[in-house]
């Protein structure tokens, strides 16, 4: 209680009004507003930052003095332990912790999962607004659902982003100046496989809509880049990515952090490097072009979230992380391209952008476009791996 009166009453207001503007100033952010509507689009359960931020206004300190864990129905403990521990060290201490928990510890079945729609095949458009008036950025996500989650296709979308990352750079951003961040994304979206291509613009240079034509081009282009693809190539390529995930782990920190993630994922597969490193020693570049071709050219089941700058306005919020994720040296950036002999993309006169077809629906509500979509069930990728028993280090 004294703790109380100290702590916690005396700066609650001061750490409650700097999470709600912190919590409001995200979707000032074009790329931060394009991802928020994504996952809106996808998931059956999903707070935005607005929200979350109106939550967070209606909270007092007395909430959070009453606050009990009962309330909430109690909670699941997952544990990872890792160095210079036993394991009946570590069963003595998680048998401590629910001795003092009590009936507060709620069963595995009782965990929510998230649920993900699966977007009807076409293409659907979803446009807003930049939130401040005054900003120039525009932002496009162009998202391409694949399917439900198998081990070997998230491994195939790791190799394509790989070798899409650095020509799209190239292409998009070096040689046709279309925007000052583009970037490619495998996407494992609560057991629903997916990729994405964004690219963050100035609206006193492209619309919106040019912007989606550039990257519907470049995935044309991509295709013919893969089709001039020599075998050799492909295995140098892939080469690396085997090394990387066989390369043992610097310090424990990292380690942890990695296995920590297949606990929050809910799908333990603590030797997921070395199984992804097996997969890719049978891969071949044949079975990443039929891939290519499916996802974004056939089975096309597309989601284009467009935030809209203002041409008057001036540029204001650009992620600090966009510079420099693509602010490398130019001179070194046509490395790996120079491997692969295809003409580069040219500039699209304002005729060609107009006369561009592409057939997309328009989606004026996210709630009347879910009723369009499939809810999925929960899909976990431990339910196709064979459990892992690690010996070098304790789990629990």
């Amino acid at each position: 209680k004294q703790w109380y009166q100290r702590r916690v009453r005396g700066n609650f207001q001061a750490i409650k009004d700097s999470m709600v503007k912190e919590t409001r100033m995200a979707t000032i952010r074009p790329k931060k507003l394009a991802d928020e509507i994504r996952q809106r689009m996808l998931r059956l359960e999903y707070y935005s930052s607005e929200e979350m931020a109106t939550a967070l206004e209606s909270i007092t300190a007395e909430d959070i003095k009453n606050h009990k864990i009962s309330s909430t129905g109690g909670f699941y403990i997952e544990s990872l332990c890792g160095g210079n521990v036993t394991s009946t060290e570590v069963e003595e201490y998680l048998a401590r912790l629910r001795s003092s928990l009590g009936d507060e510890v709620m069963p595995r079945e009782r965990i929510r999962q998230i649920r993900v729609y699966k977007v009807p095949p076409g293409r659907w458009l979803y446009r807003t607004k930049n939130r401040n008036p005054d900003d120039v950025n525009t932002v496009v996500v162009n998202y391409y659902q694949h399917d439900i989650v198998k081990f070997r296709d998230t491994v195939i979308l790791r190799v394509v982003e790989t070798l899409m990352s650095e020509p799209m750079f190239n292409q998009l951003r070096t040689r046709l100046q279309l925007g000052y961040n583009v970037s490619v994304s495998d996407h494992e979206t609560y057991g629903v496989t997916g990729f994405s291509l964004t690219v963050c613009s100035q609206a006193s240079k492209f619309t919106a809509s040019a912007i989606n034509v550039y990257i519907e081009k470049f995935l044309i282009w991509f295709k013919g880049y893969l089709a001039a693809m020599s075998e050799d190539v492909f295995e140098a390529r892939v080469s690396e990515i085997i090394k990387d995930k066989l390369t043992p782990f610097i310090n424990i920190d990292d380690e942890i952090e990695q296995m920590w993630q297949e606990i929050l994922l809910q799908e333990y597969i603590f030797d997921r490097d070395e199984r992804v490193a097996n997969v890719l020693k049978e891969l071949t570049l044949g079975e990443v072009k039929s891939f290519v071709h499916n996802l974004f050219h056939r089975n096309v089941r597309k989601i284009s979230v467009q935030v809209e700058g203002n041409p008057d306005g001036r540029a204001c919020n650009v992620e600090s992380e966009s510079e420099s994720e693509n602010d490398e040296d130019d001179s070194d950036s046509d490395s790996d391209e120079d491997e692969v002999t295809v003409p580069n993309m040219k500039p699209l006169n304002q005729a060609t952008l107009k006369s561009y077809s592409e057939e997309m629906t328009v989606v004026q509500s996210i709630d009347e476009f879910h009723k369009k979509c499939k809810l999925l069930p929960v899909y976990k990728l431990k339910s196709q791996i064979v459990t892992v028993d690690a010996t070098n280090m304790n789990k629990t």
